[in-house]
């Protein structure tokens, strides 16, 4: 007995875990004996769980065969073939077989034989309806079979309940005889018909689209006799051609419940010329619909603030699903739930699972319904999919009336907390301190994932974000952050793409370089902060050098100290009301501001190596005829590019290495067409990398990693046709040379050149957004051009002010630019407020210098009354081995004629300054749009971003001993 009872135990144990496994299986009880069930759908699509359609039926047991036609004889050569499942089935399953000799799909084949026959393959209804199109006309008087393969399998894997040959037809029909409608659905006495599918009406042949009207095809309720509202489709193609074998009527409302109903299709339908044969049944068509209706929508019940369709940290452990349950809803009926993602375990990313579970609706009618999912997500510790997307879906229950599944296809899981990984580059040791020289600064860095959301707390007020790329790379909304003289703190949070926060916010520092603020005269005091123009990081050990007012030779009340580790260093008990600043240190370039009054100064040192990144690649377009590409870059070093350079006719796509200032936020733009342009639009292809339609990708990018000098990047990019996404200039911008003096209008080197660009937050120059060209004669022209207004929007949240740039050089070297500002923006409407200015044009010495020369040159800048402007003139002198003297000078005293500038003299300091030899000298004048700005407070780097009107003179030797 004792070993009787063991033997019962065991096989009840057996049973109950046997038992167990099936229920664990979902509705298709019985499939984990199928071939190529494995319990975690690693195999191929074709035998892995699939997400329903929406409208999808999954159902208890195999799938079955309800009807496939056509069937018998009497067809044309032409007919498609259609089988209808009782369930959604898989669809690679369907139309392919791994083993080409042994097919296991369902396939059309000449009777007796085995080779499959050609043929597209397409499902409708929500995967219930299987659609054959044969790649070629069938064989007259040739019997054909449609067989299901032994591999045919349902959404959830389980395989058909019958295979082999499921139907059989001859095409012997006569070539007068009549077409014939080989399936329809519903098919006459079709209980249950959901109220939402459409019907469909396949022929044996194509029908003349013009003979299917709502008066020869219609859907009606039987007790009424009065056509229903529906449209009529052709939901299939052969050669880009609807194929009109296949007709669907999608009616425009819901049919009426539990309510008898007709289809209609008359002999008023034809092909080639013949009416169809609708046969001898009146109506055609008659079925029932079903009661209930199909659940209209289901989201997520608990979700974060903004992240509506994310299943994340706050909400995994007690999910909640809202389903919106439809008109005539009972609190009885029952709700089928599921959840599809990959298996926690699963080494196929692709191999989905799911979890399911049921509740009743709990209320009659319609309205939102919050179910939970009892913890069927697992835990935190141990959820039960990976993280990635999820797919929800969920289907009404009356008895056996099913409705078909709503799905939500769009969701995500993200079970970890998101990091700041960096801020900047630059930054400084210390990984939460941010360095720029901008005045509207944008906050950027990278995040361990992708953002979704972003709070920056500056000075009080809140700022969001502007863009995140897939490698975390992010950039917030610019703020202004004026001038300051120490660090300016901030504090940081943010939410990954699944509304996870950051663990706690982060406090930081922002620190602004080229700051130039204060009064000296009634501080005393001038502090002078010294930074790499490269890198943005502190110059320790570097001279500096001050002197009352305007520079003299000999140096007169000169002081001097080296800066700290911090590259700063003080000078007190000052009384004039203004001093010129040098700075000095070997193996960097001289810079010096001219009689300033500000106690602040924050000056960049340019190294004499490896000073500047680079920039190379490739933009994908298809180059005709003279096409070339006009690539705008923001970080270019020389003004007198204007931010673009233009590929070589030799290879027009290809941007070779050019050199690009480093450590500042990056904005690449290109623009392909014939240069010059003589119409508008002035290009025919562009793109912005970092835009959402402007480039491509449907997202707003963050800018690349700011690179280090000495480091490349590495652009490849396709341009998008420019159709109906500029916006031309309403008004032609004239610029006339004519009264210009210091350049010769008559020998130019070139048509004047046209850029439309942008001053964007953040970013610091200028930003390609399209381009132009001039019409008439020198010396007087017009601007045209055209600019994306795509872009516009794109960067709309970076605050863009938009520049018609029009520039013009002589051969001598002479160059006048000038920047006129697009007040309209959506009508093109652009007018100058400034003059063209003529080169400050040095004049040619006569002997040699000893020691630090002197320059003359022309004054020709004159703002007048214009409010809200500022005026510099900044000098450069080269020696022979390439290094520079940079000097700054804001010009208060009008268009004053011949200016002489003596260069600050360092004999007896012994600092090492422009080598002895000749020195190449030119000197540039720049009007810049200064609202809130003065000599004494302002950024340097507004200097190119708020540009009016820009001059440069020819270079001169002067000769230095």
């Amino acid at each position: 007995m004792r070993s009787y009872k063991s033997a019962a135990l065991a096989l009840f144990v057996l049973a109950s875990s046997l038992l167990g496994l099936l229920l664990g299986c979902g509705n298709n009880v019985g499939r984990i004996f199928d071939p190529g069930y494995s319990g975690g759908g690693t195999g191929s699509a074709a035998s892995q769980f699939q997400v329903p359609p929406v409208g999808g039926l999954v159902l208890d047991g195999r799938p079955r065969i309800l009807r496939a036609g056509p069937s018998g004889s009497g067809f044309q050569v032409t007919t498609a073939i259609a089988v209808l499942f009782s369930e959604s089935m898989n669809e690679e399953s369907l139309s392919s077989s791994k083993d080409k000799e042994k097919p296991s799909h369902v396939y059309l084949r000449i009777a007796e034989s085995t080779k499959p026959l050609p043929a597209s393959y397409s499902l409708q209804l929500g995967g219930r309806l299987l659609i054959l199109q044969p790649s070629t006309p069938l064989l007259p008087n040739q019997k054909y079979e449609i067989v299901a393969g032994r591999s045919v399998r349902d959404l959830d894997r389980a395989l058909l309940a019958k295979q082999g040959v499921i139907g059989s037809f001859t095409c012997d029909a006569s070539k007068d005889s009549s077409a014939k409608v080989i399936f329809s659905y519903p098919a006459n006495g079709d209980k249950d018909v959901s109220r939402e599918d459409p019907s469909f009406v396949v022929f044996s042949a194509p029908v003349n689209p013009t003979t299917v009207t709502a008066t020869s095809l219609y859907l009606q309720e039987a007790a009424a006799r009065k056509p229903l509202a529906a449209g009529i489709s052709y939901p299939l193609r052969v050669a880009g051609v609807p194929d009109s074998r296949i007709v669907r009527l999608q009616p425009n409302v819901a049919l009426a419940a539990s309510t008898r109903h007709e289809l209609i299709y008359t002999k008023e339908i034809m092909v080639a010329g013949v009416q169809i044969d609708p046969g001898s049944r009146k109506p055609p068509v008659s079925f029932t619909t079903m009661a209930p209706l199909r659940i209209k929508s289901l989201a997520i019940g608990n979700p974060v603030k903004d992240f509506e369709n994310r299943v994340n940290l706050a909400n995994l452990e007690n999910l909640l699903l809202n389903v919106d349950l439809p008109e005539g809803s009972r609190a009885s009926d029952e709700l089928l739930l599921r959840i599809y993602g990959v298996a926690r375990n699963s080494k196929n990313p692709k191999a989905l699972s799911y979890v399911e579970w049921k509740a009743k609706a709990g209320k009659d009618g319609s309205g939102t319904v919050s179910v939970p999912s009892g913890g069927r997500l697992g835990t935190l510790a141990a959820p039960v999919f990976q993280d990635g997307t999820l797919s929800f879906a969920a289907m009404l229950s009356r008895g056996r009336q099913r409705s078909g599944f709503a799905v939500a296809e769009d969701s995500a899981q993200d079970t970890f907390r998101p990091t700041l990984v960096e801020l900047g580059p630059p930054s400084t040791a210390a990984a939460t301190v941010l360095i720029t020289d901008q005045g509207t600064v944008a906050l950027h860095g990278q995040a361990s994932e992708e953002l979704g959301s972003m709070n920056l707390s500056v000075g009080g007020k809140d700022y969001g974000l502007f863009a995140s790329s897939k490698d975390g790379r992010f950039l917030s909304k610019p703020f202004l952050l004026s001038r300051t003289t120490t660090g300016t703190g901030f504090s940081l949070s943010f939410r990954d793409k699944a509304g996870n926060a950051l663990a706690a916010a982060v406090p930081g520092t922002l620190v602004q370089r080229g700051v130039v603020t204060g009064d000296v005269a009634s501080s005393k005091t001038l502090k002078v902060q010294v930074y790499d123009e490269a890198s943005l990081l502190a110059v320790p050990s570097a001279t500096v050098l001050i002197e009352p007012g305007r520079p003299s030779k000999p140096a007169t009340g000169r002081q001097s100290a080296v800066t700290d580790a911090q590259g700063v260093v003080s000078f007190g008990s000052l009384n004039a009301s203004g001093y010129t600043v040098t700075v000095v240190k070997d193996g960097y370039e001289l810079f010096t501001v001219v009689n300033t009054g500000a106690s602040f100064l924050s000056l960049p040192l340019t190294p004499l190596v490896n000073a500047r990144s680079k920039i190379s690649g490739s933009f994908v377009f298809l180059p005709s005829g003279k096409t070339t590409a006009k690539i705008g870059l923001n970080l270019l070093a020389d003004d007198a590019n204007d931010y673009a350079v233009e590929t070589k006719p030799a290879a027009p796509t290809i941007l070779p290495a050019t050199p690009l200032r480093s450590r500042r936020l990056l904005f690449v733009s290109a623009f392909a067409g014939v240069f010059p342009p003589t119409a508008t639009p002035t290009y025919s292809l562009y793109s912005a990398l970092l835009g959402a339609s402007s480039g491509g990708n449907l997202q707003k990018l963050a800018p690349v990693k700011p690179l280090a000098a000495g480091a490349s990047y590495a652009v490849n990019a396709p341009l998008l046709p420019a159709l109906n996404t500029f916006v031309t200039l309403s008004v032609p911008v004239p610029f006339d040379l004519q009264p210009v003096p210091g350049i010769n209008a008559s020998k130019l080197v070139a048509p004047p050149q046209v850029h439309l660009l942008a001053s964007l937050g953040g970013f610091a120059g200028m930003a390609q957004f399209g381009l132009g060209f001039v019409k008439g004669n020198a010396p007087s022209f017009q601007a045209h051009g055209s600019y994306s207004f795509t872009m516009l929007a794109d960067f709309v949240d970076l605050g863009p002010l938009l520049w018609v740039s029009t520039q013009a050089q002589d051969d001598a070297g002479n160059l006048v630019r000038r920047r006129v500002l697009v007040q309209d923006t959506v009508s093109g409407m652009a007018l100058p407020v400034t003059p063209i200015v003529g080169p400050p044009t040095v004049t040619v010495p006569s002997g040699i210098f000893s020691g630090s020369p002197s320059v003359d040159y022309q004054d020709r800048l004159n703002p007048g009354d214009l409010a809200n402007t500022l005026v510099f003139h900044e000098l450069r002198a080269v020696d022979s081995a390439g290094r520079r003297w940079v000097l700054i000078e804001n010009d208060d005293d009008g268009a004053s004629g011949s200016n002489t500038l003596q260069l600050p003299d360092l004999s007896g300091t012994g600092l090492t300054g422009l080598a002895s030899g000749t020195w190449t000298v030119d000197v540039q004048s720049r009007w810049i749009l200064g609202p809130g700005l003065t000599a004494k407070d302002l950024n340097l780097e507004d200097l190119r971003r708020y540009e009016l009107s820009f001059a440069r003179s020819a270079p001169v030797p002067h000769r230095v001993q």
